[in-house]
């Protein structure tokens, strides 16, 4: 293991260095051996990285530099978290307004297509004087007779098919 000294001369006294590899954890390892001039400052939990120096304290330049990174990162925070909550208090209006809407919606829905016990009114036969009779097809009609099940009705047609 090296020395504080050693580091030292391997490196000048006011160099700073970004270790992307070196955990918190293991500066407290290196602190317990005769490393302690280095020092730690600076976020580390915000970056990934240790900003350490030999020297007692970081130049000015080092620490605007370092405090205008530590700036952007929180308005990069500030601006994520505005976005999410603009993205959920936008998804939260859409399902409101689609359940306001819902009602309106299903019931257009079932009377264009004839669903939901909802009959579409041919006004005046318009559909049925549109068509043209195919002569050389053999039509089958069946017949049901269905109810609910609580209803004790029975029912059967007389016929079950026409053709």
């Amino acid at each position: 293991m090296a020395s504080a000294a050693a580091i030292g001369r391997l490196f000048p006294t006011n160099l700073v260095m970004l270790c992307h590899s070196v955990p918190l954890r293991s500066m407290s390892t290196w602190r317990s051996y005769s490393l302690r001039k280095i020092r730690h400052f600076g976020d580390s939990s915000s970056t990934g990285y240790l900003y350490f120096s030999t020297s007692p304290a970081p130049p000015p330049d080092l620490q605007r530099l370092m405090k205008q990174q530590q700036e952007n990162l929180q308005k990069q925070r500030r601006e994520k978290i505005r976005s999410t909550v603009n993205y959920v208090i936008a998804a939260g209006l859409a399902a409101l307004g689609l359940s306001f809407a819902a009602v309106p919606l299903y019931r257009v829905f079932c009377q264009t297509f004839s669903y939901g016990g909802t009959v579409v009114d041919d006004i005046k036969g318009k559909s049925v004087a549109g068509m043209k009779p195919v002569n050389n097809r053999l039509i089958r009609i069946s017949f049901r007779a269905d109810t609910a099940g609580g209803i004790r009705w029975k029912f059967q047609p007389q016929q079950s098919e026409v053709h």
